[in-house]
């Protein structure tokens, strides 16, 4: 079945596919009607799928009871970035705009491998309540998109892209990439508890 686009519901086409259990591929545009045991995608345990979009590219999607609004509303302000992050290395020491805007920068305190230090990001995307993009200044660039369902649910996607990053040969020693696809994927799996319908 490697290769094959397994579509639920109609595409539009020009999205990428993200891949399933034992190479199966579903549409990333996958709508959700009859979403849940029924329609064979569980929702209220949230699985997270990886998502085919090049080499150096680790992206997943997942459906998350929690509405589109509550996460933006995180995303676009640092200070809350906390609030989302799974992966445990997003800390405080905040500084930046309280709403994000395309070509603002935001510095955040972080902590990988024991070490804490700050990083200053640029945004560099941001369709309002849709989608939102940062640039580290590695090179490398964070991805949230947010795609509204029903019943005050939401399909997330999250990207770390390394295409233009500067630093490759480091990233790759210390294991950057295996250890960012697990941070993304504990940061969709946790969605409903740390953020549920809360403002």
């Amino acid at each position: 079945m490697a290769g094959r686009c397994l579509l639920l519901a109609p595409s539009d086409g020009n999205k990428p596919c993200v891949t399933g259990i034992a190479g199966v591929r579903l549409s990333e545009r996958t709508k959700t009607q009859g979403a849940g045991p029924a329609g064979g995608i569980p929702v209220s345990d949230v699985v997270v799928i990886p998502v085919e979009r090049g080499p150096e590219i680790d992206s997943r999607t997942a459906v998350v009871d929690v509405p589109a609004d509550a996460i933006f509303a995180r995303l676009v302000d640092p200070r809350r970035h906390r609030e989302l992050d799974g992966s445990g290395s997003v800390r405080d020491g905040v500084s930046g705009p309280d709403r994000l805007r395309q070509g603002d920068r935001f510095t955040v305190g972080m902590r990988q491998f024991g070490i804490p230090y700050r990083i200053t990001s640029t945004v560099t995307r941001l369709e309002d309540g849709r989608e939102i993009e940062w640039r580290h200044p590695a090179g490398h660039t964070w991805r949230w998109e947010l795609e509204p369902l029903d019943a005050g649910r939401t399909r997330v996607t999250e990207t770390w892209d390394n295409t233009a990053g500067r630093v490759k040969l480091l990233y790759q020693v210390l294991g950057v990439a295996r250890r960012n696809a697990a941070g993304i994927e504990a940061t969709l799996r946790g969605l409903p508890s740390r953020v549920g319908g809360r403002p």
